[in-house]
């Protein structure tokens, strides 16, 4: 079984910085480790592969689960594309009986990293190309 992963495209009336800027902070107040925060993308991790391996697939909640967040943002005309791209960070092993419980950890991660930006959409907006 291979990695899960989502991704989502949006276009925003805010420029690239002042995008990113919304989107970090909120990332680390719901509970993402900010990796990396470089005025064109963020990178954000969240979970623990130990914490699942340590209590199994079965018991751990869905937030539980290792997930890499990467949200990046492309200047245009009168505002910024945003992609939001959210992926397992399962490094070896099965994800027996676990894909649905990670599916909900990664939308859930891809919705929360849009969130803030919710409010500021002015083009089209949805499910982005796989990854």
């Amino acid at each position: 079984m291979g990695a899960i992963a989502r991704s989502w495209l949006t276009t925003v009336s805010l420029n690239a910085p002042d995008a990113l800027m919304a989107v970090g902070p909120w990332l680390a107040r719901c509970g993402a480790t900010i990796v990396r925060h470089d005025g064109v993308a963020i990178v954000a991790k969240a979970g623990s592969e130990l914490t699942i391996r340590l209590k199994g697939g079965w018991l751990a909640s869905a937030s539980e689960f290792p997930v890499e967040i990467i949200v990046q943002a492309w200047p245009i005309e009168g505002g910024t594309t945003i992609r939001i791209d959210a992926r397992d960070t399962w490094s070896f092993g099965g994800r027996l009986g676990m894909r649905t419980k990670y599916t909900n950890a990664i939308e859930g991660w891809v919705s929360t990293a849009f969130q803030p930006l919710a409010p500021y959409v002015s083009g089209p907006s949805g499910p982005g190309p796989s990854t």
